[in-house]
């Protein structure tokens, strides 16, 4: 759904679960794909703290610049505090 150039902030409602108990967490993703533009990234990377700064409960950030990161779990996974922590991702296992 991320626009292959041009930047895109959203917010993620996460459900997974660790070691301990089950979590529901706000992840504040910033897309920034390599085909677009320096003025655009510039422009979501300056705005960026004031935007996180307007949502309470964020607890985790994460910037996504390719296409093969945003589909790979694991890069999420270890963002959340890797796979020794996370035991299942939006009910699955990993």
């Amino acid at each position: 759904m991320m626009p292959t150039e041009d930047c895109r902030y959203a917010l993620y409602d996460c459900s997974w679960e660790s070691k301990d108990s089950p979590k529901e967490d706000l992840v504040f993703i910033m897309w920034a794909p390599e085909h677009s533009t320096i003025k655009k990234k510039m422009k979501y990377a300056s705005s960026k703290q004031y935007i996180k700064a307007k949502f309470q409960g964020l607890k985790f950030e994460w910037q996504v610049n390719d296409m093969s990161d945003a589909k790979d779990s694991s890069v999420f996974i270890d963002k959340l505090g890797g796979r020794g922590v996370v035991k299942r991702l939006e009910g699955k296992e990993v």
